[in-house]
């Protein structure tokens, strides 16, 4: 997503612009977008992860992909949750679970270490 590499890159106040864009046509309520729009740019790109996370990690897609929205919004528990389950699943592949950026910060998780394991042993 737009959003996602223009955060990566550093260009949080580009990413909360994309944010803004995509909570529009989404409908969001006038609550996150004023919350969005009116924090810092890092405040509010924060935000809008929550938001995202909320309205499309619940039942919509793989685990995998839920883990992924947990981990960018910085829900790391809830995300190796959803890593657990997935592998549970048999949707993850070894190289998609070492190359996916947002798991970055769990890389040192005894818990994301199993699940590797769990993967390179399926």
């Amino acid at each position: 997503c737009t959003h996602t590499a223009q955060a990566r890159l550093g260009d949080t106040a580009a990413a909360r612009v994309t944010a803004l864009a995509v909570l529009a046509l989404a409908g969001a309520d006038a609550a996150t977008i004023n919350a969005v729009r009116t924090g810092s740019a890092e405040t509010g790109y924060a935000r809008f992860l929550d938001w995202r996370t909320e309205r499309f990690a619940g039942s919509n897609g793989q685990w995998f992909q839920r883990a992924q929205l947990y981990a960018e919004a910085g829900r790391g528990a809830a995300a190796l949750d959803c890593l657990e389950r997935a592998v549970a699943a048999r949707e993850p592949d070894l190289i998609k679970l070492r190359t996916t950026e947002e798991f970055e910060a769990l890389r040192n998780s005894p818990r994301f270490a199993a699940v590797e394991r769990a993967v390179r042993t399926a």
